[in-house]
């Protein structure tokens, strides 16, 4: 991916990849780095402001997390940005407020599984 980079720097979706690689390998700061660096080429793209708020959040960075998924669901109203609001108010045990950003989810895509799949992973409503 770094290759890819190197080779077409203005490339949204390599700085994206790499961000989501980087993630998933527990390397926070620097998929920070590269959602920043996706962002500065289409900026206000949700996908990668629901995946840096999701990192923002892995970080630590809850509030901030928060303010960016919501502001990626809000914007572009799609069910992978509503996943991940959901998953950082989760991670916060804001169980009301991470089922409902998963039912809206499900409101735009009946079908996505991992929307599904989260909304029966929280705790049970008392």
């Amino acid at each position: 991916m770094a290759r890819a980079i190197s080779l077409q720097p203005t490339s949204p979706l390599y700085h994206g990849n790499m961000g989501e690689l980087l993630r998933m390998m527990g390397r926070f700061d620097e998929a920070e780095t590269s959602f920043r660096a996706a962002l500065q080429l289409v900026p206000g793209n949700p996908g990668y402001m629901s995946a840096l708020g999701l990192v923002l959040a892995q970080q630590g960075k809850l509030a901030e997390g928060v303010e960016v998924c919501r502001a990626a669901a809000n914007s572009a109203k799609t069910a992978v940005a509503y996943l991940r609001l959901g998953m950082v108010l989760a991670q916060q045990k804001q169980f009301a407020e991470a089922r409902a950003a998963y039912e809206a989810g499900l409101a735009l895509d009946a079908n996505f599984g991992p929307v599904r799949q989260a909304l029966r992973q929280l705790p049970p409503v008392s």
